[in-house]
This record gives structure tokens, sequence and C-alpha cells, in this order.
């Protein structure tokens, strides 16, 4: 039983890496440069915020880089810089889209790390 929780945990993170890659995919068609100057793009509370935030309007990179994670290297200034793109409506539906597909394999491991603890127990 624990090997099937094992192999359906790692499946999950399989799934969760590819959507993480239309993610970065939909940045990168937003002109956005943040792949350059954040190392954990895999949603980092400032990353998430940032998503967020662009999915629900907002364009303004200084707005936008303060939702920066204080524990990331890069500074707000170039957070801000690496936000200046182009907002097009295609595009934004490509990040909306991949958000929840990325999402929601994560709760997916909680409850495979909740069967394992059980069974491991």
């Amino acid at each position: 039983m624990l090997w099937a929780y094992l192999c359906q945990r790692e499946r999950l993170l399989e799934y969760a890496a590819a959507r993480i890659q239309h993610l970065q995919k939909a940045l990168m068609q937003l002109n956005l440069q943040l792949l350059h100057v954040v190392t954990d793009m895999s949603g980092g509370a400032g990353i998430k915020n940032i998503r967020r935030a662009i999915l629900a309007g907002g364009r303004q990179p200084e707005v936008l880089a303060s939702f920066r994670d204080c524990r990331c290297k890069a500074s707000q200034k170039t957070i801000r810089q690496a936000l200046i793109g182009h907002y097009r409506p295609k595009y934004l539906f490509t990040l909306q889209q991949a958000m929840p597909l990325y999402y929601c394999p994560q709760g997916q491991v909680v409850l495979c790390d909740q069967h394992i603890e059980r069974t491991l127990q």
C-alpha cells in the first residue's frame, strides 16, 4: 500500500513540474523577466502574490514588486524591472488557465503525504 501512495505522489509531482513550466511560459509570453531574477518560480509567497495581482488587473511594476518576498535575493528594483511587460489578454488568459492546474496537484500531494504518514505509523 505504501508503494502505491509513493508512486501516486511521484506522478503528482511530475504533473506539477509540467504545470510550472506552463506558468513560466505564460510569464515569458507576457514578456515578464521574472525567470531571470527569481530562483523559485513554483510559488514562493511573493511570486504567488505577484501572479495573483497580475490576474486581478495589477500592471504597475512598482506595485507588483512590492509583493516581493523578503527572502528573495533580487532587490525590489530588479523585480520591478522584470515586471515591465506586455499584458496582452491572450497571454493573461494562458496564465489564468495555468495557475489552478498547478495548484490542484499540490493539494493532492498533501493528501498523499497524509496517507503515507498514516501507513508508516
